[in-house]
C-alpha cells in the first residue's frame, strides 16, 4: 500500500502477469500423425486425421513444423510424407490434419502456440 503507481512502475494481477510470461515465452506442444492408411479417414482426398491435443484452443493458430529425425534417409522419408498434408486446423482439445494422401510413416510435429 505504500508503493505508488507511476510511470515506471504499476501493479499487475495475476492475469496480467501469466499473459505476460505466455507471450514472451511461447509454449510448445509436440504430437503425433499417425502414419499408414488405417490411421486416416476417407476413401479419396481429403484425407483427415483427428489427434486431441491438451489446452490447443480452436483460436489459436499454432507455428506448425516437423520435427526430423537424426538419420539422412529416414529424414527423406519424413519430408516426403509431410509433403502430403497441406492444411491443418485447430479446435479446442484437438487438430485436424488434411492430406493429399496418407503418410505412410509417423510424423512429428511441432506447434508454436503464442497467446
Amino acid at each position: 500500500t505504500d508503493i505508488v503507481e507511476d510511470g515506471d512502475k504499476f501493479f499487475m494481477t495475476s492475469e496480467d502477469k501469466e499473459k505476460l510470461e505466455a507471450a514472451t515465452h511461447p509454449e510448445i506442444k509436440k504430437v503425433t500423425i499417425l502414419g499408414g492408411s488405417q490411421a486416416w479417414t476417407g476413401s479419396a482426398a481429403p484425407y483427415t486425421q483427428q489427434i486431441t491435443v491438451d489446452g490447443i484452443l480452436e483460436s489459436d493458430t499454432p507455428v506448425v513444423d516437423i520435427s526430423l529425425g537424426d538419420i539422412y534417409d529416414t529424414v527423406q522419408k519424413q519430408l516426403d510424407s509431410y509433403a502430403q498434408i497441406y492444411k491443418i486446423l485447430t479446435y479446442d482439445g484437438y487438430i485436424v490434419v488434411y492430406a493429399h494422401e496418407p503418410t505412410e510413416d509417423d510424423l512429428t510435429i511441432q506447434m508454436k502456440l503464442d497467446r
